[in-house]
């Protein structure tokens, strides 16, 4: 993720929030998706 420097320096702040929110709601329902699907995985491969 790039900082605002290397954006010139003139990068809003709420831009800025915006930005990691929507990357942080990325990252979470990826992990979300994760965890499910190696629940589903053990639940599957049980006898």
């Amino acid at each position: 993720m790039f900082g605002p420097e290397e954006a010139g320096g003139n990068f809003p702040p709420e831009d800025f929030a915006r930005l990691a929110q929507a990357r942080f709601a990325n990252e979470l329902s990826g992990f979300v998706i994760t965890i499910a699907a190696i629940y589903a995985a053990a639940f599957f491969t049980n006898p």
